[in-house]
This record gives structure tokens, C-alpha cells and sequence, in this order.
């Protein structure tokens, strides 16, 4: 689903690291002492794995429930029981970290599912510029409070769970983009310089718009091509990203589908034409599809489909906005 949720990262990048107003440590009420983060090598540094396993999705992270490791297996922005906050999938669960309302930092709260069971607990959650640290002394069963869990992890703050495959100049993606897709795409530049082409098979769209965007416009920086493999699906986001190649193709019988983004409250289409909400997403389409087509592009999306919904483009449409595109 296609939303404007500010990413961690975002939030981060516009703080000053020296301020000690940004410091993002929750101590709780009544706590003795915060215990110490020893997750650091739980965490997934990015920067240092081998290219091959950043294309392979190495995850967001690692965790470790009463002395057992395990991995996450993607991550993203969400809500439960009307709370907004940072949620990553494991093997049979998930867990879900509370953030405040103006969504800059957590509340401390950590909610833990696993096998359809929840624990829920509070305990010392830090974020710093490449990791999300959280440390739980007891996680207590929600239905009777009688079996309790220690649990420590470590989550990269960033989303998407795209697999990306080389072959000659081409890479083929698949999967929701997000953060991680921003950082293969970097990598794939620097150590694959012939790389000239982004080949998209399924992929539904974005977890987030804003490293969504960042993404298409280094796509659009390097020069890429994109296309849409033959039985293809792009969605959302996917159909965003697709509009930066320099060129761009459709394959026979690929589907692209477009709706509305929701801020989780409103639909885009709740705020008027001239609101401030539409400018990133404006801006970025007058980008790649220039300054009439992007903005009637836009527009199309946003009223073609609710953010519930989806709309598939019909050849004509795709012809008209100029989709396609020999670049």
C-alpha cells in the first residue's frame, strides 16, 4: 500500500546528531537503570556485505528471544490498535515498536507475536543514524501475565524486501521497494557500472514514497532503462519507480496498477488540489514524465483508485500519459 509515512531514516536525517535534544533513548518511569544494548552484531551492516547478499535481501535484522537468534524477515511502517509505529515480520510472527505521535521517536513499548500468541513489555529502545535497538527484560503473555520472555534485537531502519538478480546490463527486480532497494541500486551502480537496465517483474509497490523517490531519481541519474517483463505486475509505487527509466517498455500482458496514497487517516484525494501534500509526489512526476504529463499523471493516479483499491491501466491509458517511452 501506497502511503507519505515519513521514514526513520527521514526523521533522522533532519536532526542534528550533536544535539542532545534528538537523543532518541526511552528510560521508562520507575526504571533503576536502562540495561545495556549488546545487539550490535545482530544488526546488518549494509555498507559491508558482499553485493551479492545486499541483492538477496539479507533482511532488516536479527533478534534474540531468551538466548535463541533468529532473523527478520522485511520490516515497514504500520499501525495496531490504532497505534503508528515500526513493524518487522519474523519466522511465525512479528513485533511491532510504538512511536510518539509526531512519529520521531519510540515510546518503549514492545509488542511480540509469535505463533498467533502476544507478549507485550517495556524496556529501553534506542535509534542512532543506522539501527534500532531494542532490549526487553520481560515480555509478558497479554492473556494471563504468567510466562514472561527476554528479548533483544537490532533492526535496520530501513524498508522493502526487494531481490534484485544480474545478468549483463541488466538487473531484474521483484518485491516491495523501500529503503533497502535505494541502497542495492547505490551498490549496483558503483560495482556494476555496466548496469544500464532495471527489469521489473513483480513488484506491488513501496513502503515508502520518500525512498521510493530517491530511488527513481538515481535511477534516472544513472541513466537506466526500465521495463516491464512480459506477464509482469508493477503496482503503486512499483509504477512510480518504473517512470524514472530514461527509457521505459512495457512487456506483452503486464499489468500496471495505480490508486490513491493515504496518510493513514485521508486519501489524497481528502486534500485539495493546491495542499501541500500533493507537492512531493507532484514534483517527482514533473520530473520524469515533464511538466504536463507528470502532473495529469498524478492526478489520473490519485482519482483512478481509493489507497484500498487499485486500478489497471488499459493500453490507452498508458499511451496517453506516455508511459512508454524510447527515452
Amino acid at each position: 500500500m501506497r502511503t507519505l509515512l515519513l521514514g526513520i531514516l527521514a526523521t533522522l536525517s533532519a536532526c542534528d546528531p550533536s544535539d542532545s535534544s534528538n537523543d532518541t533513548s526511552t528510560t521508562q518511569p520507575g526504571e533503576t537503570g536502562s540495561p545495556s544494548l549488546e545487539t550490535t552484531d545482530l544488526c546488518p551492516d549494509y555498507d559491508a556485505l558482499p553485493l551479492e547478499e545486499l541483492l538477496a535481501n539479507p533482511g532488516p535484522g536479527g533478534f534474540l528471544l531468551d538466548g535463541a537468534s533468529g532473523s527478520f524477515i522485511s520490516s515497514d511502517f504500520g499501525q495496531l490498535a490504532g497505534e503508528q509505529g515500526f513493524r518487522a515480520a519474523h519466522t511465525g510472527g512479528w513485533i511491532f515498536i510504538p512511536f510518539d505521535d509526531s512519529f520521531s521517536r519510540p515510546t518503549g513499548r514492545v509488542v511480540w507475536s509469535q505463533d498467533g500468541v502476544q507478549w507485550e513489555g517495556e524496556g529501553t529502545v534506542e535509534v542512532d543514524y543506522e539501527a534500532l535497538h531494542i532490549q526487553v527484560e520481560s515480555l509478558l503473555l497479554s492473556a494471563d501475565g504468567s510466562t514472561e520472555l527476554e528479548l533483544s534485537a537490532c533492526l535496520a531502519p530501513v524498508t522493502g524486501d526487494t531481490i534484485i538478480q544480474l545478468e549483463g546490463d541488466t538487473a531484474s527486480i521483484d518485491g516491495t521497494l523501500g529503503g533497502l532497494t535505494t541502497a542495492q541500486v547505490e551498490r549496483i551502480h558503483e560495482e556494476r557500472p555496466e548496469v544500464t537496465r532495471l527489469s521489473m517483474g513483480y513488484v506491488p509497490g513501496s513502503t515508502d514514497d520518500h525512498a521510493n523517490m530517491q530511488t527513481g531519481r538515481l535511477v534516472r541519474a544513472y541513466g537506466w532503462s526500465t521495463a516491464v517483463v512480459d506477464s509482469g505486475t508493477i503496482a503503486s509505487g512499483g509504477v512510480d519507480l518504473f517512470c524514472a527509466g530514461f527509457g521505459r517498455s512495457v512487456g506483452e500482458g503486464a499489468q500496471l496498477g495505480v490508486h490513491s496514497w493515504s496518510d493513514g487517516v485521508h486519501d489524497a484525494t481528502d486534500y485539495p488540489e493546491d495542499h501541500h501534500a500533493h507537492q512531493a509526489q507532484l514534483e517527482y512526476h514533473s520530473e520524469m514524465l515533464g511538466d504536463e504529463l507528470g502532473p495529469a499523471f498524478y492526478w489520473f493516479t490519485i482519482y483512478a483508485a481509493p489507497a484500498d483499491g487499485i486500478h489497471w491501466m488499459t493500453e490507452a491509458e498508458i499511451d496517453s500519459y506516455g508511459l512508454e517511452s524510447e527515452g
